[in-house]
């Protein structure tokens, strides 16, 4: 008797995990539209906060067999109130894993971008020209939270962030500083940069390279391979 309830059991605990994990995976499909509505109130709350403006585009939510959940952006823009185009970045995602929140622990797994371009005015003193956009009390939110830096910060249900940082992955990248006052520019390209296997004060992998263009001066190439051990 009890071996046939064990079993039947079984089964029905087995289908019953198995229509949640299906649910899981098909999840994506039914969120991703409904989310996509709301990224124009999204777009106005980064104008409220930041004084500039943005676009999002192909806004999906990702599930994978692994058990791991994310988001994933077919582009970023910010823009200044002129349309002038500050940040572009394509297919942005990120992942964190969902096994480790049974421990309370939460641990994103992957930080991914394909391209990024970057596009900062720099004035004669040394600010940057997108600063004339933002807000004033940005200002007042900057030392308030500098304020309370040194107090630690509690997370709800007793979570915790793991020590395990996300792997990072950007593609190709394009960083570019204008010197307002003359119009020379700055320019760091990049084919490709990843930080791997990153553990708070234990472990950083870390591959790049790309190049370097000084105003009118020769350009120079970098590579960079850095597995360290701490």
């Amino acid at each position: 008797m009890n071996k046939k309830f064990l079993k039947k059991f079984s089964i029905v605990l087995g289908s019953i995990l198995g229509v949640i994990y299906l649910l899981f995976l098909i999840t994506p499909f039914i969120i991703s539209p409904i989310i996509s509505k709301y990224l124009p109130l999204v777009n106005d709350e980064i104008k409220k906060a930041t004084g500039l403006n943005s676009e999002i585009k192909d806004f999906r939510v990702l599930t994978t067999p692994k058990l791991t959940v994310g988001a994933k952006l077919g582009k970023f823009v910010v823009l200044t109130p002129k349309n002038e185009e500050i940040f572009e970045a394509e297919n942005l995602a990120v992942k964190m894993s969902l096994l480790p929140l049974l421990a309370k622990r939460i641990e994103v797994d992957l930080v991914q971008v394909e391209s990024v371009d970057i596009k900062l005015g720099v004035n004669k003193n040394g600010s940057f020209e997108l600063e004339k956009y933002l807000p004033a009390q940005v200002d007042v939110v900057n030392k308030e939270s500098e304020m309370q830096s040194s107090e630690p910060v509690v997370l709800p249900f007793g979570l915790r962030l793991s020590n395990h940082l996300p792997d990072i992955k950007i593609g190709e990248y394009d960083i570019e500083f204008i010197d307002l006052s003359t119009g020379q520019k700055y320019e760091i390209e990049g084919n490709k940069t990843e930080v791997t296997d990153l553990i708070l004060n234990k472990n950083v992998k870390l591959l790049a390279s790309g190049k370097v263009k000084l105003a009118d001066r020769e350009q120079f190439n970098y590579s960079l391979k850095i597995h360290n051990k701490i």
